[in-house]
Parts: C-alpha cells; sequence; structure tokens
C-alpha cells in the first residue's frame, strides 16, 4: 500500500472516497441529480409550449408535478442519509 501522501491529489481523493460510504451516496447522488435534469429540460420544454399555446394550464402543471418530484426527492434522500 502506498503511503498517502506520495500519491497524486486524485488519488488520493479516490483512496479516501472509496474507503467510506460517501462513495455510495455519490454515485447514488449523479443518478439522482442527473434524473432531476432531465426532469427540469422536460418542464421547461413544456412550460414553453404551453405559453406559446396560451394555455395557463398546461404552463403550470408541469411546475407543479416537477415541485412534488423535487420534494419526494429530497425526502427520499434525508431519509437515506439519516439511516
Amino acid at each position: 500500500m502506498h503511503q498517502a501522501s506520495r500519491l497524486p491529489f486524485w488519488e488520493r481523493v479516490f483512496l479516501i472516497a472509496g474507503n467510506s460510504a460517501i462513495f455510495w451516496l455519490w454515485h447514488h447522488l449523479l443518478i439522482v441529480a442527473l434524473g432531476l435534469l432531465t426532469l427540469l429540460g422536460l418542464v421547461i420544454y413544456l412550460v414553453v409550449s404551453g405559453i406559446r399555446q396560451k394555455n395557463v394550464a398546461k404552463a403550470v402543471w408541469p411546475v407543479v408535478i416537477f415541485c412534488s418530484c423535487l420534494g419526494l426527492v429530497y425526502f427520499a434522500m434525508s431519509c437515506a442519509i439519516m439511516d
């Protein structure tokens, strides 16, 4: 095993992350972040198309769904971190 002080910086980061549960948390956070970004892109598309059609309901419901999904993800992540 190499001494941590002699390793390059990026290898030290992975050595520290690999020895802890934070590495697995990063993996799940990355998946959640990519999913939320995809959902946000869909929401923006639906809102813009609703505004172009001058239909308020079509412009509002995607935002409501996105905010509720964001709340569910926050709740799930806070429960997972507390366990």
